[in-house]
């Protein structure tokens, strides 16, 4: 078994982080070389289980590190760090130890009122912004998060098979061919006319060719054009593209969510003000009709009366509902989305679909289905079409002449690098280019195993791989 220390994780970070091709050469001896340092054969791969764990355990996983949701409790403290729900606090207790402690306001029940308020601010807090609502959006967003790049990609190992994008492990070899997703920065040791998309990372518009005067491919970027093989050599938040994951952060509050906090401070400043004007004037007047400040007079339609009606005035001043109803309304924006299969996954993205009035997206996945089907075609010089009605379907196996239909059988499955990864009967995951997928579609639906198939002429003269440039 090959040392895995032979190179270290930081080596090799340092390696591909730069694109260092000369370190490369120097250190490690080229592709080869750096293959050999991993315990890679460039054309069985890892072929022992134990050094694919090794790897996983030096290197790490090809998964992306997620924040974790704050828990319920820190959510909730965060909602009464604002200064609305702070000042409505201070009313609240106000009003709870005022209307206990003095015998008239203890008469006349005043302390409901300041557990009405406990209760508003409760109702705010919790059910409101930063807590029950918000924590259930953060807990499906990270489970979500944790599993929407996760897709079947082919490796080998021993032989070609297919895993999980997260099972890929540094040292790795993936074939690669056109309309493959890359999952991992890599070296490409095979390259025929291989050229990647890198449009989505580095934001050039055409495919960059690779091969060995630039065999550095990242995480994230796709295959354009011909077929080749790729070492891994970073995975993960190790990778470029994790690295740059990394980096992001959303705002804790969407506009509209600050604008309405805004207003809410404003409309309680005023409210404080015109409370404190309201106190002011009333203690003047007390004092001038009494002659002074007599304490036996306080309780009896005194300060502390005049204390508790200009709580109310703050009370009633502060809108502690509208961050609740905002919220509310939010986030049945996202369920409602949700229904529709479409999840959102930053909130302020809700209040932005609601005022838009034109949208400019991705066709492939997102308007479509990122598939193909065969639909009609000229199968032994006569035309079959199904095209055009009610319920689209391939030509059926019936329709071909069976010589003829054996034929397409053997060259839809030769001619190909595409592959199907079944998940029970009806679903069914594309693993490479579209149009393939959908020949191989065609043949699975007359009943052809393409896989059997190639495996019959797996190290046979009968299939030659050509490359072929397009002009």
């Amino acid at each position: 078994m090959a040392n895995v220390a032979s190179i270290t994780a930081e080596d090799l970070d340092a390696l591909n982080s730069e694109k260092d091709s000369l370190g490369l050469d120097k250190r490690c001896g080229g592709v080869s070389g750096l293959a050999t340092a991993l315990g890679t054969d460039p054309k069985a791969g890892l072929r022992d289980p134990e050094l694919v764990h090794a790897h996983r355990q030096t290197y790490g996983v090809n998964q992306y590190k997620q924040g974790r949701p704050q828990s319920l409790i820190s959510a909730v403290c965060r909602s009464f760090k604002t200064p609305v729900i702070l000042l409505l606090c201070l009313a609240a207790t106000l009003y709870t130890v005022f209307g206990v402690a003095i015998p008239e306001e203890r008469h006349n029940q005043t302390w409901i009122e300041g557990i009405a308020v406990w209760a508003a601010i409760l109702l705010a807090t919790i059910v409101g912004p930063g807590a029950v609502i918000q924590y259930q959006e953060e807990f499906q967003l990270c489970k979500l998060n944790a599993e929407k790049d996760v897709i079947d990609v082919k490796v080998v190992r021993g032989g070609e098979t297919t895993v999980k994008s997260s099972e890929v492990v540094v040292g790795d070899i993936l074939p690669l061919s056109e309309g493959d997703k890359i999952v991992a920065d890599g070296l490409v040791i095979e390259s025929d006319d291989l050229a990647v998309d890198e449009a989505s990372f580095t934001g050039e518009a055409g495919p960059v060719g690779k091969d060995a005067s630039d065999p550095w491919c990242r995480a994230g970027t796709q295959v354009a054009r011909g077929s080749g093989k790729l070492l891994v050599t970073a995975v993960g938040d190790a990778s470029d593209f994790g690295k740059t994951m990394s980096l992001l952060s959303f705002p804790e509050r969407t506009p509209l969510q600050e604008k309405l906090a805004h207003v809410a401070a404003l409309v309680g400043n005023i409210g404080l003000t015109l409370a404190v004007t309201y106190l002011i004037a009333l203690l003047i007047k007390w004092c001038v009709v009494n002659r002074g400040f007599p304490l036996d007079k306080a309780c009896h339609n005194g300060p502390v009366q005049f204390f508790l009606n200009s709580v109310t005035i703050i009370v009633v001043a502060i809108p502690e509902g509208l961050p609740l109803a905002v919220t509310l309304a939010l986030a049945y924006s996202v369920r409602k989305t949700m229904k529709g299969q479409n999840y959102v996954r930053v909130l302020a993205a809700c209040e932005t679909m609601g005022g838009a009035t034109a949208m400019c997206v991705d066709k492939t996945g997102v308007l479509t289905e990122n598939s193909m089907a065969v639909t009609d075609g000229w199968f032994g010089g006569r035309p079959i079409s199904h095209a055009g009605r009610l319920i689209t379907h391939a030509p059926a196996a019936d329709e071909i002449d069976p010589g003829l239909r054996q034929l397409l059988e053997l060259g839809i499955a030769l001619n190909s690098t595409a592959s199907l990864t079944e998940h029970g009967r009806d679903l069914v995951t594309f693993v490479g280019n579209r149009t393939e997928c959908a020949l191989l579609m065609l043949g699975r639906k007359w009943g052809a195993n393409y896989q059997r198939i190639r495996d019959q002429h797996d190290g046979t003269k009968d299939v030659v791989q050509v490359g072929l440039r397009g002009t």
